[in-house]
């Protein structure tokens, strides 16, 4: 047995003592549009699941989406994006002032909407409802986006009616900037009798102004020591949670 045939032995015997993983075996190559394509084919919705649904064990596959806002890309740095509750619908807000909304299904992402407010570059919005309702009721009631900025004031935007109302910030508690401001989730104004749609800003000194949706008026203050940093709702709507940093730098947290 010469060399070539001594090493084509070895190789041989290799093989069989160590077969090949088949999680290691490279899938045949496929077009950016042909994977997604059988994405959507395979997945149905990209964000709505069936609740408590497994994935399947073995190889995960993923798949490069075209850009949500491939239509008209922000011309400054983009500060919020979030997905409506019904997952079909995605905004964009930032600097250049701009608010826009497309209709996300992956593939075309068309421009729905786009909001110009040429007084204010966009620090944050947030998708937001007015009326009541739960479940399906509740998500169709997020009709609209709060919009705000560095500024004493700020914007409700009507997706339906395609209307800006400009609101000016809460009377008796003055603030220089509404940037930092969440809202009350969907449908939590109907777990609590007599309860309004809120949002919470976080004001100075620890005051955190709290604001009705629905009327436009000031509600009420919370406060809390140090300046307030965040604010998030909790998924029901009943606590109001506040992170802060005091004058010594340290940072705490509070719920209300």
């Amino acid at each position: 047995m010469d060399g070539v045939e001594y090493e084509a032995a070895l190789r041989r015997q290799h093989q069989v003592l160590n077969p090949r993983t088949s999680w290691a075996t490279k899938t045949p190559a496929r077009g950016d549009d042909d994977e997604a394509a059988a994405l959507l084919a395979r997945a149905g919705g990209l964000v709505e699941r069936p609740v408590g649904q497994l994935l399947p064990a073995g190889q995960i596959e993923t798949s490069r989406l075209k850009d949500a806002n491939q239509h008209q890309p922000n011309n400054a740095v983009v500060q919020s994006v979030r997905f409506h509750v019904n997952g079909q619908v995605l905004f964009t807000a930032g600097l250049d002032k701009k608010l826009r909304l497309f209709q996300v299904d992956g593939l075309r992402n068309p421009l729905v909407q786009a909001v110009h407010f040429d007084d204010m570059p966009i620090v944050h919005a947030e998708f937001a409802a007015v009326s009541g309702g739960s479940g399906d009721a509740a998500a169709a009631a997020v009709d609209r986006v709060v919009v705000a900025g560095r500024r004493s004031h700020f914007y409700v935007y009507d997706m339906g009616a395609a209307r800006v109302e400009r609101v000016m910030g809460p009377a008796g508690c003055p603030q220089k900037s509404l940037a930092t401001f969440t809202v009350s989730p969907p449908g939590a104004a109907s777990r609590i009798p007599s309860s309004e749609p809120l949002v919470a800003f976080a004001g100075e000194s620890g005051f955190i102004p709290l604001v009705s949706l629905r009327s436009r008026q000031w509600v009420a203050n919370l406060k809390m020591s140090g300046n307030v940093r965040a604010l998030a709702f909790s998924h029901d709507g009943l606590e109001l949670f506040s992170t802060a940093r005091n004058i010594t730098g340290a940072r705490k947290g509070d719920i209300l």
